[in-house]
């Protein structure tokens, strides 16, 4: 169950990454906005194959940056 859990806020974060407006993306360009969005595409339609050591990694690695990346937009008023 955690890992279903895990995997569906993951999945969310994905679908507003696709309603981010362009200028947004432009303006954070040290996010990985194809793999935010593509990570989202596999949870949504390929779970069943949901592997936890890529979930690991997303957390660990990908999650983080964007978070930091997001705090500073907020920060600086955008």
């Amino acid at each position: 169950m955690v890992l279903d859990a895990i995997a569906k806020r993951i999945e969310e974060v994905g679908e507003i990454a696709k309603r981010i407006s362009a200028d947004t993306i432009a303006a954070m360009p040290e996010v990985d906005w194809r793999g935010v969005r593509g990570i989202r595409k596999i949870l949504a339609h390929d779970d069943a194959d949901v592997d936890a050591d890529v979930l690991a990694d997303v957390l660990a690695n990908a999650l983080p940056g964007l978070r930091a990346a997001a705090e500073r937009m907020l920060e600086a008023g955008a």
